[in-house]
């Protein structure tokens, strides 16, 4: 029992036979108490690990999902512009055609009076 490995056994020995005062169980339970929080403790740790992990993840996937929307808003934007332009033009052709019918309107009134006058006298 002189090298550390028969002190070791003794105790061991003692520990298991419940041949021990109390304080020493006491320290034993308490240490194995303090195991078993320490390996909760690990997994606790590892889970939320994996959580962090998880949230990376799907924060990159958002910012993916945002890219994609930005895109599409600026084009949107792009085609309402495009076709604001376009109403534009619309509008101004509108216009000179309703002048021009105008100006035809009047035309064919003016001949049509003119016709109607000579066909009196």
């Amino acid at each position: 029992m002189d090298n550390g490995e028969g002190t070791e056994s003794f105790f061991k020995h003692r520990i298991m036979t419940k041949k021990v005062n109390s304080e020493i169980q006491t320290t034993c339970y308490k240490a194995k108490t303090k195991f078993k929080d320490v390996l909760a403790l690990e997994q606790s740790m590892t889970e939320l690990h994996r959580m962090f992990l998880d949230l990376t993840l799907l924060i990159e996937i958002q910012g993916k999902h945002l890219d994609e929307i930005k895109l599409h808003v600026d084009e949107t934007v792009n085609h309402v512009e495009a076709g604001n332009e376009k109403i534009n033009d619309a509008i101004h052709i509108q216009k000179s055609i309703r002048n021009k019918q105008g100006w035809l309107i009047l035309i064919v009134a003016v001949v049509i009076g003119v016709i109607a006058i000579t066909v009196i006298l």
